[in-house]
């Protein structure tokens, strides 16, 4: 058995589930931990409650991992209630013997892992959002009233970016020219109507600029404050956008079952460049 631990924002942790359901495929059986979210004031478990059911996530009891085992653990000292722990850095699937137990903790950030189960998550989640319909009526409509038009959803991730220094020297946030030249690459010459995206819409919308043939249309407001609404409306886009950002990953690949064009950034990190090679899905432009 393996346990995988669950943590981050929500596109994180689609992350961490797609890397137990690649595990499930060579055969090994996996639950998930969400205990680190017990003592983190920024995030929580964001994964929908059918996705619990069907992705057979458990919840290990908080005294499994807590305190001083906890520690010890991440310097691979000890082992706790007969599990192994494992972490990304020393990962690899050739070693693990499906008679043990492990306790797999990392990001696991790589388009190969995400590929593999992309359809899979996208029918869960999308069944387990309460307004789908909603959302669907609404990108007829809009399909249908803006066809002369290319339609182009953006994301544009600040929030902790802009006021948590730590985040801002880690990814910082992707300038408005990036965008700007993404959608000109897309549109070459065509009239765009562009639909964003963003955790400060109220930012884009006072500093996002147009050129007197395009438009901006601001999506339907998400009024059960689901955490997978935006990501969701970003995926039933032929032409995307992205940020430097795991939500905004998401948003793409959850819209691969059909043909699109994606445009994404190629300095997804400020500092590690080689961090972002496992992101990079080779059907997507990056630049």
């Amino acid at each position: 058995m393996i346990c995988v631990s669950l943590s981050g924002g929500l596109g994180n942790q689609i992350f961490q589930w797609a890397f137990g359901l690649w595990l499930e495929s060579k055969g090994f059986k996996v639950v998930y931990d969400i205990s680190s979210f017990e003592n983190d004031a920024k995030r929580e478990f964001e994964l929908p409650e059918d996705c619990i059911k069907y992705g057979r996530i458990a919840v290990f009891k908080k005294n499994l991992l807590s305190g001083f085992v906890r520690k010890v653990w991440k310097k691979g000292y000890l082992r706790c209630e007969g599990y192994k722990y494992v972490s990304e850095d020393f990962f690899d699937v050739s070693s693990l013997n499906k008679s043990d137990k492990y306790y797999i903790q990392g990001e696991f950030q790589n388009w190969l892992y995400a590929r593999h189960s992309s359809k899979y998550i996208r029918n869960k989640l999308s069944h387990a959002l309460i307004d789908r319909k909603m959302y669907d009526d609404w990108f007829h409509t809009f399909e249908d009233k803006y066809k002369d038009y290319l339609r182009v959803a953006i994301h544009i991730r600040r929030g902790d970016y802009v006021t948590d220094s730590i985040s801002s020297n880690f990814h910082g946030v992707m300038p408005i020219d990036y965008y700007i030249n993404a959608i000109n690459r897309i549109s070459d010459g065509q009239p765009v109507c562009v639909v964003p995206y963003s955790d400060d819409i109220e930012w884009v919308i006072n500093n996002f600029p147009l050129s007197e043939k395009d438009t901006l249309i601001l999506p339907p407001k998400d009024v059960n404050n689901s955490p997978f609404a935006d990501m969701y409306m970003m995926s039933l886009f032929d032409h995307k956008v992205i940020a430097n950002s795991s939500f905004s990953w998401w948003g793409a690949m959850l819209g691969q079952d059909k043909e699109q064009t994606v445009i994404a950034p190629s300095a997804w990190f400020n500092s590690d460049s080689d961090k972002s090679k496992p992101l990079r899905f080779e059907d997507w432009s990056w630049v």
